[in-house]
């Protein structure tokens, strides 16, 4: 059996499909398993170097002093970035690479199910889709595309059925859809359009749950949380990701100007950006965009995961792979921890995502583990990078994922 991976994208040590595959990617090329190619190594072995994807951007860059012209310029950012990825199919791979030479083609992106089809009709494999994506590829983009002037957002929704019409015919598309879990289904299936198709395409659909490479903290160059300004004896609540709604940033924004209140010791360590801005408070610490999160993980007490709607979100792995305790919201691809057994996953409390009083009792409740019952609060420690090592290793991952396309047959 020969699976493509059809990476036309840099592979980048961060979140989403680039991040997924980078890992992936920088395993076998220590550990290599001749079922599982990346086109980006077939192109760079016939042409010595990876074309890159074109990806347009609109050039006038020229602010729009009418309402009109706001909204051209609007329309037209909403077409490039929703309507036009399914249309392009201008990447062009050496005609040396015999893409049937593969028994399955697996795309990253969902817009790449129609571009394949159309580019490659006669490919006589099967192509497998993931979608990366926290909820549909159309409300992830759309909200990339969110403007500040509501009147602009009114007008553009009307794409919105459009845009979902092309992603629904991506679906259709493949032969097969993998997913990390079932439950990362829930909030595509949120739209009942989507619902409805995903329930007429169940037997296209496979799991295998992601995975992290372990790691090895270099000590001579890690960054240490000092440099922030916060004391050795602080109690340091972690949260990286994006600062929006759909990730929970301001329940946990409301819940942690609580616990600043009640325990002066307590220090919230954040990176990432959005929409929602950030408490002023001196202990509340802002780091923006960082590449380092695997320097200063370890280094926090407690991990809070507070999505509202989450795919299998690799921050949660990370958190597991360090061995820092976790509160997080049970949907989602958050669900699947919760049927691990029990005894396995101590160092992970559940709440409901709006129940802020729940979040906030669980928080509670470690940090005076953590003052009070040191032997407790280090099992859950211990318990949660077993997690990691037992169920999320990438060769574990490699295992998993070459039986279950097998399985397809």
């Amino acid at each position: 059996m020969k699976i493509l991976i059809w990476d036309i994208f840099p592979l980048e040590n961060i979140g989403g499909p680039m991040g997924y595959l980078y890992n992936l990617h920088e395993y076998l090329n220590v550990h290599p398993n001749s079922q599982i190619t990346f086109l980006s190594d077939l192109i760079r072995e016939k042409e010595g170097t990876v074309a890159e994807w074109y990806n347009p951007v609109s050039k006038n860059n020229k602010p729009s002093k009418t309402y009109l012209g706001k909204l051209f310029r609007r329309l037209k950012d909403v077409y490039i970035k929703c309507l036009f990825p399914f249309r392009k199919t201008k990447y062009q791979i050496p005609s040396s690479i015999d893409i049937n030479y593969y028994e399955y083609v697996h795309l990253h992106m969902v817009p790449h199910a129609l571009q394949f089809r159309k580019q490659f009709p006669h490919y006589n494999g099967k192509v497998i889709l993931t979608t990366h994506c926290p909820c549909t590829w159309t409300d992830e983009i759309l909200s990339y595309t969110a403007s500040a002037t509501s009147k602009l957002n009114k007008i553009t929704k009307f794409l919105r059925p459009i845009i979902l019409q092309e992603e629904c015919q991506a679906y259709q598309s493949v032969d097969y859809i993998m997913f990390p879990c079932k439950g990362a289904r829930e909030p595509y299936q949120r739209d009942p359009k989507v619902s409805a198709l995903f329930e007429s395409i169940e037997n296209k659909f496979f799991y295998v749950p992601s995975s992290l490479p372990d790691y090895n903290i270099d000590n001579s160059t890690q960054q240490k949380i000092s440099e922030f300004g916060i004391p050795q004896d602080a109690f340091i609540i972690a949260f990286f990701g994006r600062h929006t709604s759909i990730k929970g940033y301001d329940i946990l924004k409301e819940v942690g100007v609580r616990l600043l209140e009640e325990y002066p010791y307590l220090y919230f360590l954040c990176a990432g950006n959005g929409n929602i801005q950030p408490p002023k408070h001196p202990r509340w610490i802002e780091l923006g965009f960082i590449r380092n999160v695997d320097d200063i993980l370890p280094q926090s007490n407690l991990y809070i995961l507070p999505n509202r709607e989450t795919y299998f979100d690799l921050i949660a792995l990370q958190v597991l792979r360090a061995g820092v305790p976790m509160v997080l919201s049970e949907t989602g691809g958050n669900k699947y921890f919760a049927i691990l057994p029990e005894d396995e996953r101590r160092g992970l409390l559940f709440y409901k995502s709006e129940d802020k009083d729940l979040l906030t009792a669980m928080v509670k409740k470690i940090v005076d583990l953590y003052n009070f019952n040191s032997n407790e609060y280090n099992e859950m420690r211990q318990k949660n990078r077993f997690l990691y090592e037992t169920y999320f290793t990438i060769d574990k991952y490699v295992m998993d994922y070459i039986d279950a396309v097998e399985n397809l047959k």
